[in-house]
């Protein structure tokens, strides 16, 4: 059995396997007040839940919210998508500037013209010695500026490398 629960500071959450309004948690011992045996009552799972939680249906997926009493499709931004982007080889990465037209040599002068001493020599390491590429790294993001490329662009490029990838 699964349920969930919703509150507006904590967000929501999913009990599985016992009902947390029926789970009890610990008995707290209620002295009496004229000196009969103290009663015990049980204390539930779902009454330690924060005041003004509530029941909610299972959440559809990992891209919704609830909103208005109701589960909304909320689409992810672009930096998570980014974030979910698998990995290039350098090969794969190199092959798919080159097919948008930018040459190894266009690519090595843009790194060039990097102004800060320490963050060009990075870029230099990383452009020459590196074998996975990350579409969020911040090398990518730097080299995509440098070459003024839009990150859209860039997200097109980066998916064109898979499907060059699919074709090889």
């Amino acid at each position: 059995m699964e349920i969930g629960f919703y509150h507006p500071d904590r967000g929501y959450w999913q009990a599985s396997g016992r009902d947390p309004r029926e789970a009890i948690l610990r008995y707290e011992h209620i002295p009496s007040e004229d000196g009969s045996p103290a009663t015990k009552k049980a204390v539930y799972i779902a009454d330690e839940y924060p005041s003004g939680t509530i029941e909610v249906p299972l959440k559809p997926g990992p891209h919704y919210e609830w909103v208005g009493g109701k589960w909304v499709y909320a689409p992810p931004s672009a930096e998570e998508v980014r974030a979910q982007m698998g990995h290039l080889l350098a090969e794969e990465f190199r092959l798919a500037l080159l097919e948008k037209g930018w040459t190894r040599v266009e690519v090595e002068a843009a790194i060039s013209r990097i102004a800060d001493d320490r963050q060009r020599e990075r870029a230099e390491i990383k452009w020459e010695y590196g074998t996975i590429y990350y579409r969020t790294d911040e090398f990518i993001k730097t080299l995509f500026e440098m070459l003024v490329i839009t990150p859209e662009e860039a997200d097109a490029i980066w998916m064109s490398a898979f499907a060059e990838e699919g074709q090889s």
